[in-house]
């Protein structure tokens, strides 16, 4: 149903508030992982789970979101995220135990879970489709920009006050949302006819689960480790339990019919690809900065920074050209450019190379900028306005699945390389572990660089025409 043009704009600014403080949570923690290692008495490659706890609870709840929608109302299950997200904050902000921040953490994510899809169903059924590039561009700003940020709010929060009060913005963040939400929103229409998927829900649980601990265990431990062999399997059976479940189910929690349309199932691939090159470089920048070259946090946050205003910049241009020349004008420019930034990189190896690294992470954040925005609004366009709902939380939920994929991965490549350098050291054969922990860092650079590459070849199958079509049509 579409509204007035300013009740649309007020839901999409209540979005954006809490859209923000959720993409926040994913990166403010980078910068004071040192802080969390030694304060929690744990290995620096350990404290993934600090930021992976929080993305596997947004995977995992998404995807009912829609079911969750059509029973209590959009409203209602906004509202109610918006505190669970809130009290998980406050909770990360008293921990003083490793587990129980996990918790914690866990806690935030499921109220991410709704939060993102929820809230992205109401402002696309606030808007006409005609307005869905400009949609997706204003939405995204706060997606892509606050996880720039965050590490400099995260730096200075940290070194002036505490690893606890990283936390605290966002619990500001979410006591106005909360208010603005329940003052502004109107309720919507429930329908009790949609079922719950229960063994989706389940089998996709546990085989994200599996799969991102089975990474963690080989990281860490080797393709012999029992736990690794164990989990490994365990996801492999949970993903044919959970194909043959969807594919039985009358109302799935993941209509895999969504696949047969072929610009949603190549921005599924492309989200993927992205969100590892984005987020997964995030989390791996901030190790090498600090661990690898001894940054401090300020100035680590500070050089991260200059990436979002560059998100930023190019977010208001590349709505336009892909209006007008549709997604495959920009999308390949942008992969491609993001490999060759990502492994850039490999150039800063000290303080002096600051200046560097920031011209790097400038370019890097306009690439970004180009793919993103178009990237969201081709998927969105394929769907009629009651698959809205569903197509929204299938696309966040892999997005979110993307970014888990992408911190598991930068956590095994260094886990790994770190567990190889200390067998060669212990063998005598290594003298300078700097190097050989730079050279660990840089690796993972390249593999980074890899994805970003995969989707350039894929983005350059898109059916340009038939988005167009799409877009004039509707």
């Amino acid at each position: 149903m579409q509204h007035t043009k300013n009740y649309a704009l007020a839901v999409m600014i209540i979005y954006i508030i809490v859209l923000f403080a959720d993409r926040m949570d994913i990166t403010i923690v980078s910068v004071a992982l040192p802080y969390f290692a030694n304060y929690f008495k744990i290995k620096m490659t350990e404290t993934e789970w600090i930021s992976t706890s929080f993305l596997i609870a947004l995977a995992m709840f998404m995807p009912v979101s829609g079911w969750l929608s059509e029973k209590f109302g959009d409203k209602k299950l906004f509202i109610f995220a918006n505190i669970v997200y809130l009290l998980g904050g406050i909770l990360c902000f008293f921990s003083t135990q490793y587990a129980t921040l996990i918790l914690a953490r866990s806690l935030q994510g499921l109220g991410g879970g709704f939060i993102v899809p929820v809230g992205m169903s109401m402002v696309y059924q606030s808007y006409s489709p005609e307005d869905y590039p400009k949609v997706a561009n204003y939405t995204l700003i706060p997606a892509l920009v606050a996880p720039a940020i965050a590490p400099y709010i995260g730096g200075f929060l940290t070194i002036h006050y505490g690893w606890r009060y990283i936390f605290l913005p966002n619990i500001i963040i979410e006591i106005f949302a909360i208010a603005a939400s329940i003052i502004i929103l109107k309720p919507t229409p429930v329908s009790h006819k949609l079922k719950l998927d229960l063994p989706g829900f389940i089998t996709s649980s546990f085989l994200l689960i599996s799969l991102l601990y089975s990474m963690s265990r080989l990281g860490h431990y080797g393709f012999l480790d029992i736990h690794y062999l164990i989990s490994f399997s365990l996801f492999i059976l949970f993903s044919i339990l959970f194909v043959y479940f969807e594919k039985r189910s009358d109302q799935p929690l993941f209509d895999l019919n969504f696949f047969k349309i072929d610009i949603f199932k190549k921005s599924l691939i492309l989200q993927i690809l992205l969100q590892i090159c984005y987020f997964g470089t995030l989390f791996l920048l901030s190790l090498y900065l600090q661990d690898g070259l001894q940054w401090d946090p300020i100035r680590t946050g500070y050089v991260l920074f200059i990436q979002g205003v560059a998100i930023m910049i190019m977010l208001l241009l590349s709505a336009r050209i892909m209006k007008r020349f549709g997604p495959k004008s920009v999308i390949p420019i942008g992969f491609i450019g993001l490999a060759v930034t990502t492994y850039s990189f490999v150039f800063v190896n000290s303080l002096k190379e600051y200046y560097l690294c920031a011209v790097i992470l400038f370019f890097r954040g306009l690439c970004i900028g180009l793919i993103n925005g178009p990237l969201q609004a081709s998927a969105m366009i394929s769907f009629s306005k009651k698959d809205l709902g569903r197509g929204a939380a299938f696309f966040n939920s892999v997005r979110q699945a993307g970014i888990s994929f992408g911190i598991a991965i930068i956590s095994l490549i260094l886990a790994s390389g770190n567990r190889v350098t200390q067998e060669i050291e212990s063998l005598h054969f290594l003298k300078n572990s700097d190097k050989g922990r730079l050279y660990i860092y840089h690796e993972a650079f390249f593999v980074v660089a890899i994805f970003a590459v995969l989707g350039f070849f894929v983005s350059m199958t898109i059916d340009n025409k038939k988005v167009l079509k799409f877009m004039e049509k509707k």
